[in-house]
Formats: C-alpha cells, structure tokens, sequence
C-alpha cells in the first residue's frame, strides 16, 4: 500500500507542477498590478476587465461613449486596464480642471507610449514624454514664435495679419472648387478638396509658401493623415499590447513611412528657409522660430535645426487635422439645420454684407456665427480624448491615489456632453452661447467647451486654429449656401480616431448666394425636419409631387434658356431686397429719384456729380439718397444739416466706408482713409495732431522766420518762379507744383531740392499721375466686378502707392537713424519724439509704429500738397480774371468758397443707426458730403 501510494503521487507531480506555475504567474501578475496605496487614500474603482486583453472588449469601437457610460457608474476617477497596463479615466469638467490646471505639475506628462517614438523620431513636443525644465523653456519659445507670427502683417496685404491673408486666398479659392464641382455634376463631395485649402493655409503658415494643388508632395500628406490619426489616437492596441508590434500590420507600417517621409521633407524645407532668412521678414513659422531662436543663444533655451522639425511638424499636424475636421463637420451640420444656416446668413449681410469680405476683427460683431462653432466644437467632440497625459509623481484626485508614471485618458466629449454641465446636451443649439440679448458670447459657457486640452499640455496652435474655422466658414457662408438634394439622408454617425471624422457625403450642394431664384429654392425643398438621431430626411416639397415634369423641366434645361430668365429675376429681386432696410416708427428712409437696375445712379451723377447733386437737393431735399451700383448712398447739403450731422451729431457720422480703393492707399493704414474709428484711431489722431502741431510752433534758432513753415516758404521765394505759366492739363504750372513740393518736402522731411533734381521731378511726376488716374472716381468701389476686370487705372493707382511707400519708407528709416531728441527738423522728427514719448505709456494703442509713422506722413504729405497747389493755381486764375481785390484774407476765402476745388470731402459712413433731419440712417451707410453746394447755395 505504501508503495502504491507512493507511485501515484509520483504519478501526480506533472499536474501539480503545471498547477503551481499557473499559481505563481497568477500571484505575480497579481502583486504586480497592485500598487502601494497611502493609508488615508484609495485605488480608482473600475469594472472587472478580462486577464491579458483587460477591458479592450469594454471600450469597443467608441471608447468615449463607453467610458462616460462607466463614469456615471464609477465617478469621475475611474481604473480600466488595456492589456495589462492600468489606464486611469478623468471625466467632469472640475475634475480634469483640478487635474491639468491646479495639479498640472503632476498631471502633465506624457505615457512613454510605442506609436509616439514614431512621430519625429520621438521628439515632438506634443508627443515627447519629457516634461522637464527644458521642455518648457523650447514650449515657451514655441509659443512666443507662433505669437509672433499670428500677429505679423504682410506690408503688401491690406490684410491685418498673415494668418487673415492666407485664409482669405484659400476660402475664395474653396468657393470656386465647390461652384466648379456645381456646374459640372450638381454636387461634391467637400472633405478632399477642405483638405487641401486647409493643406495650402498650414503650409503656407509653416514654410512660406503654397504647396501646388494636386501635386505630389500634396497628395502623399492627405492621402497618409488618415494612417496617423487611426494610429495616434487614444487606446491604440499596438501601444498596451507589445507582441502586436511584431506581428504584420499594414497600418503602422503605413504611419512609419508618412513619419519617416514627412520628417525628410520638412528638414529639407527647414534647411532651404534657413538659408534665405531674414530676420526683419518674418513671413511664416519657421522665420518666426529661427527669430526667437537667434534672440535666445544665451538664453540657455535655444532650439537647434533638428528641433525646429519638431516644433513645425507638431504644429503642421495639429493645425491640419483640427481645421478640415471643424469644417467637415460644421458643412454637414449646416445641411441638416436650415434655420441656423439663415440665421447665420442674416447675420453675416447685416454686418458685412457682400461689398466686403469677413475679416478677423469681425468676430465679436458675429456672436451666432461664433455660438455655432462653439456648438460645433461641443456637440461633435471631434477630438473625444486629449493625447494621454501621464503622472509625474505619485499624487491623488478626488481622494483616489494615482502613482507616478500612470497613463491618464481625459474624456473631452463626456465633459462636452455632461447633463450637469449642459441643458439638452445632445440636441444641436448654438443660442446656448449667448447672452440673454443675444449680442454677445456666454463666455462663462464657452470655455466649458473642451476641445483642446487644458493647463500645461494644452495645444499650442489653439488660437490660429480658432481663427481659421472663423474666417474659412465666414468666407464661405457670406458667399455660399449649403445644401443636399430633396429627400437625402444625411449620416452623421463619426468614425473614431484621434479626431472622429464625419461621414462621407458625396452628394453635398452649394448655391451662390442672392443668384439662386425662390423658383429652384423652393423646388429643392428648402424647408427641413429637424434631424433625427441617425441623421435626417428632407420631405418632398408640394410642387414636387403634383409638377414631377416642371421640376425636371427646370433641372435639365440648357442654360442658354433659362439663364437669361434667371439673371434677370434675380438681379431685379437682389436689387429690390439691396434697397431695403428696416426702418423704425417714427423715421422715414431719405428719399431719391429712380435709379436704374445695376448702375443705379452713375448715369444721374455725370461728369460733375457736385452740380448734379446740388440739382437734385433742390427737389429731394438737404438729406437724399442715390445708389452707386448696388450701394445706397445718402447725400447731406446745406449748412445746417452738415453741421448736425458732423458736429452735433459727429460720433454718429465719424466713420468712413470701407471702399476697395481705401484698401490700396498706404496698405488700408492711412489715417484719413482707415474705415476704422475706434478708441485706437482717435488715440492715434491725437498723437499724430499732438506732433503736427509741436513742428508747426517749433522755431529755427539760425532764422529770423516764426517757425520751420516759415524758413520753407522764404526758401521758395528764393527758387522763384521766373515767368507765371498757364496751367497745364491738371490745372496747375509744373513750376508752381515743384515748389509746393519743395515745402511739404522740407515739413515732412526736412529737405529741399533744387529745381532741377531728379527726385523732385520724380515726386511732381507722381503728384501728375495721381491726379490723373483718381479724376474719374473708381466704380470698382461700388460695382464689385469690376475688380475682377482689366483695369488700368486701378492698377496704376496700386503702383503709385507702392513706389509712394517704398519713397516714404526710405526716408522715415533714415529719420530713425539720425534722430536727436530735442532737435526737432521736420514733422517726421516731432511724430519720432512723441512716439518715444509714448513708449512707457502702458495703453499701446496710443503708440505708432514705423508703419503708422509712414501712414501719418502720407496723408499729410498728400493732403497738403494737392490743396495748397491747387488753391494757388485757381488764386492765379482768378487774378488774372478779377484785378480790383483789395484783401488777401478775403480773396483767399473766396477763392476756397466760389471754386470749391474740393467738392465733397472723403466719404463718411455711420457708425450706428441713426436719424437726420427725421430720415433714418443705418449702420454703415455711404455718406457724401456737398462742400460744392454749401459754398453756392
């Protein structure tokens, strides 16, 4: 017995040693996943996840719609495992703010995830688990290059800075892709060609130039985005599972070689920056990078050629992948909410209209606009996770311990979805956003909007990218309206990734605006449902479904029949509803002859619209109004009512339209001709009157003249005029125009030439030139298409400003140069004293920079000289015609009031509705000024 016993348990030791190796694997396993917790503290809780795979099979094909299902259940602090790594969950907006803003030391790390080391050979500094001392120093410097370049103006673009400029290229550009795509199928699909609008924007940001379309280069980076997205998104198994790594997999292997091609790409683009740079041209990123970078080299902070890679990469990415995502998302939305794409209409014609296009400084007066990408943001979620951040320490949340080194996902779209924080969170309301008068953005709701992170690792690119969507969507919907065939279901279910993208539709419609008549709206069914959860249909309209024939008769005819009809309808209808405007009780509109359609009233005006206006305010009254094509203008005679309106009532009357030829003068920074009159330009005009002003008083010490003015008149007595000329085509004697030149020379500069100096003939030259070629006016600033047409004039008034410019520039450089405090020589001096005057002033509004130096001179410079010379020719003319004219004071007066040599003064415009004389007058509205009338009636 004893032996038998023996033999079976002998028998038995494979299953017993089989059993205690499982044992062994398990306990270990077991205490490896258990963590020390501090007496006083907990572990997150957590549901219980599968051995090896974890809770893989939990988070599904949506992790962010499993994980806020998990939270209500577990709070906001939750434990999953993915493989065998423990993943802590943070949802609730106080929760992750305690996190990555109070805590943001502890929480601002980076998991040392596989997928990452593949993104710039793992040194981005999104992706890069390093947080340290240095990591900071090369964001900070990062972020203060972005800055700088956000900020930068193009001296050759009337946009306000580069970012305005390159957008505003690409949306137009978008316009025409769709209205192409329009006219040859009726419909698009919009992602590919978002893509590379938004692709030519970032690389031009980036690198200082426009990729080709259709180039290689361009389809490699649109065709590769999706590869990276799917691979650095939240819960990648490769990163949780290592043996995948080794095993064949398409998709990564596709991720690598984007990274490793887009990497050789951008260090060759670097490199060739490099070595045109000029650090007083910043025109894109890099430039802005190599600046920071070169003003650093002691700092201890510098960021070598290899790095700067990274810094663009990152920012090249991000950058792409938010933008395309946000429009993608915001063009499907607009199908399928009608109401909120009128509404957005409405505002858009109401504050900009359709002579101008939207512009940065135009988003606090669009507060729909904004609250709809607000709700975009938020109702989408395109970006459901942050990158995971990882502990940098051993800390605790909420009470919960959580050890260093610890991968942290933080769910945005439970926080953009969270009932507590949001009244019908999943319904899609951009009115949420505003105040309760509906003039502003909620900005306590706003920023409860998480879409790009918060505290130290929150995206960088944040406020370029916030300004794309603004302006591409602007752009785009001022000029477009978007919609999708009668009776099509639009999808709206998102594929999850690193950002979800919007389903594919292939069948997307833009109309442009005012052009599409009521007839083709309403057999396209404009009315809508609102969408369901899986999308929505749009219900056959009635003419649909009793005149099936005539609607396929209106579709399908050529467009050599029916498009006369329609042009002309819609140019009568877009001229009927331009004219219109919401007048108040009380008020009347001003009233005006007929004009005709288009023109309106340019054949009324003729050649001499001042004798044609006076006419017509003899009938019409002081107050009338015409329209110059499709732009009303109101006209105000008569002395009394100028004087209401510009002196009792001048904050109402003090604004100047926003005219495409104001736009070319000086870069649209002049003083005189700047549509702007905020608290900056009034600051600005003070101090350029404060300087004027200063050299008008300042006395020469080596001349017995009062003051400088007076030294440049008695110089020119010297010059003389040998013999009076008649004047010439311009009305003035090339002499008498050299000398006047000579003066504002002297004022402005500090100089004068000799009768026979190149440059001197050179400004009279110009001087000639302008008064040609702004005689007849520019219809381009009241007929839009005209812009877009062979103009000589226009085009010799944009080189005339640029060789003024470059002129002007050149001299103020040296003014800089040799400039003494005290030693006041001319006006560009006493502007360059008050400017550094100014400089410890803390309000920076009140400062000039040498641009605005440069606009200051220019308008003094030109005003002076076209009035002093033209009011000295006609005094001539009438000396010759009028001999017994005892006093100078009085003949000068006189001469000022019966020639009238300025008619009207620059055009005003409103800045706020207003009345006059019981006439109601918008906002922005045209105004022109009679001097002509006043000075003969």
């Amino acid at each position: 017995p004893v032996q038998m016993a023996l033999s079976q348990n002998i028998s038995l030791t494979p299953e017993l040693l089989l059993a205690t190796a499982i044992f062994c694997i398990v306990f270990y396993v077991v205490k490896a996943l258990r963590t020390r917790v501090p007496k006083g503290l907990k572990s997150p809780p957590g549901p219980w996840g599968w051995p090896i795979i974890g809770h893989m099979l939990t988070l599904g094909k949506n992790p962010h719609l499993s994980l806020a299902t998990l939270s209500k259940q577990y709070g906001d602090v939750l434990q999953i495992r993915i493989g065998s790594t423990p993943v802590v969950v943070l949802s609730g907006l106080d929760t992750i703010r305690q996190a990555l803003v109070k805590q943001g030391d502890d929480f601002k790390g980076r998991p040392d995830l596989y997928s990452f080391t593949f993104i710039t050979d793992g040194q981005s500094l999104i992706f890069n688990p390093d947080s340290g001392p240095i990591w900071v120093a090369r964001r900070r410097l990062a972020m203060d290059a972005l800055k700088s370049f956000s900020i930068a103006s193009d001296p050759n673009s009337s946009s306000t800075c580069y970012l305005e400029d390159h957008v505003s290229k690409e949306a137009n550009h978008l316009v025409s892709k769709f209205q192409k795509q329009m006219a040859e199928v009726g419909h698009f699909e919009p992602v590919n060609l978002v893509v590379e609008s938004v692709a030519n924007v970032i690389g031009a940001m980036c690198f200082g130039k426009n990729f080709p379309r259709k180039s290689e280069e361009m389809l490699r980076i649109v065709k590769s985005n999706n590869d990276f997205v799917e691979n650095a998104s939240s819960g990648n198994a490769v990163d949780f599972f290592p043996i995948l790594r080794y095993l064949p997999n398409p998709a990564l292997k596709r991720f690598k070689n984007f990274n490793d091609k887009f990497v050789l790409f951008l260090q060759k683009t670097v490199q060739e920056h490099y070595q045109d740079f000029n650090k007083n041209s910043i025109q894109d990123i890099t430039g802005a990078l190599f600046k920071h970078t070169e003003n650093s080299k002691d700092s201890g902070v510098q960021i070598p050629h290899e790095k700067i890679v990274n810094i663009v990469n990152d920012l090249f990415g991000a950058g792409f992948e938010t933008v395309t995502t946000a429009i993608s998302w915001s063009l499907l939305l607009l199908v399928t909410q009608p109401n909120v794409q009128r509404k957005i209409h409405k505002e858009l014609d109401s504050v900009i209209g359709s002579d101008r296009q939207p512009r940065l400084s135009d988003r606090p007066q669009l507060p729909y606009l904004e609250a709809f990408i607000l709700e975009i943001y938020r109702y989408t979620s395109f970006v459901p996770f942050t990158i995971p951040h990882s502990t940098t320490r051993d800390t605790s949340l909420n009470g919960f311990h959580i050890p260093k080194e610890c991968c942290i996902f933080i769910n945005q779209w439970q926080v953009n979805h969270d009932e507590k924080q949001w009244e019908d969170p999943f319904e899609f309301r951009p009115e949420r956003f505003l105040t309760e008068d509906s003039t502003a953005i909620n900005k306590t709701l706003s920023e409860k909007v998480m879409i790009f992170g918060l505290g130290k690792r929150r995206c960088i690119g944040e406020t370029p990218a916030k300004w794309e969507v603004f302006l591409f969507l602007a752009i785009l919907l001022q000029q477009l309206e978007f919609s999708v065939p009668p009776g099509l279901k639009v999808d709206l279910t998102p594929t999850y990734g690193l950002t979800m993208k919007p389903p594919i539709c292939k069948h997307l419609q833009a109309w442009p605006r005012f052009s599409k008549t009521s007839v083709f709206k309403y057999l396209n069914g404009t009315e809508r449902k609102e969408p369901a959860c899986g999308g929505h249909v749009a219900p056959m309209s009635y003419p649909q479904k009793i005149m099936p024939s005539l609607y396929g008769l209106l579709t399908f005819l050529s467009a050599t029949e029916l498009l006369p009809a329609i042009t002309t309808f819609c140019l009568g209808f877009w001229v009927v509803r331009a004219t219109r405007t919401n007048v108040p009780k009380g008020p009347k509109t001003p009233s005006g002859p007929w004009g005709w359609p288009l023109i309106g009233h340019i054949l009324t005006l003729g050649k001499n619209p001042h004798l044609s206006l006076a006419t017509l305010s003899k009938q019409y009254g002081d107050v009338l109004q015409i329209r110059i094509g499709s732009t009303p203008v109101v006209v105000l005679s008569g002395l009394d009512t100028i004087r209401q309106a510009l002196v009792r009532q001048g904050d109402d009357f003090k604004g100047r339209p926003d005219l495409y030829s104001f736009n070319l003068i000086i870069n649209g920074q002049s003083m005189t001709f700047n549509p702007d009159s905020g608290p900056v330009w009034a600051a600005r005009r003070h101090l350029a009157q404060d300087a004027l002003m200063s050299f008008s008083i300042a006395s020469d010490p080596d001349s017995s003249s009062s003051c400088y003015l007076g030294v440049t008149g008695v110089c020119e007595q010297g010059g003389g005029i040998p013999h009076y000329q008649v004047p010439e085509a311009d009305g003035r004697g090339r002499c008498l125009v050299e000398s006047e030149a000579n003066v504002i020379c002297a004022m402005c500069f500090g100089r004068r030439y000799d009768h026979d100096n190149q440059e001197l003939h050179s400004i009279v030259n110009l001087s000639n030139e302008f008064g040609e070629v702004t005689a007849s006016g520019f219809p381009a600033d009241f007929i839009p298409v005209l812009r877009y047409l062979p103009n000589s004039s226009l085009d010799t008034f944009k080189d005339l400003n640029k060789k003024v410019y470059n002129f002007m520039k050149k001299l103020i450089k040296e003014h800089y140069r040799t400039f003494e405090k005290g030693h006041i020589r001319d006006i560009t001096d006493s502007l360059i004293e008050h400017c550094q005057d100014k400089k410890l002033d803390e309000n920076a509004s009140v400062q000039l920079s040498e641009d605005k130096v440069i606009a200051v001179v220019f308008d003094l410079f030109g005003a002076g000289f076209d009035t002093v010379t033209t009011a000295i020719s006609w005094s001539l003319m009438y000396l010759v015609t009028n001999t017994r004219l005892p006093y100078l004071e009085a003949f000068i007066l006189e001469t000022f009031r019966h020639s009238s040599f300025l008619p009207f003064t620059i055009p005003h415009s409103t800045t706020r509705d207003t009345s006059l004389c019981g006439f109601y007058i918008p906002k922005g509205r045209c105004v022109f000024v009679s001097q002509w009338h006043i000075n003969h009636d």
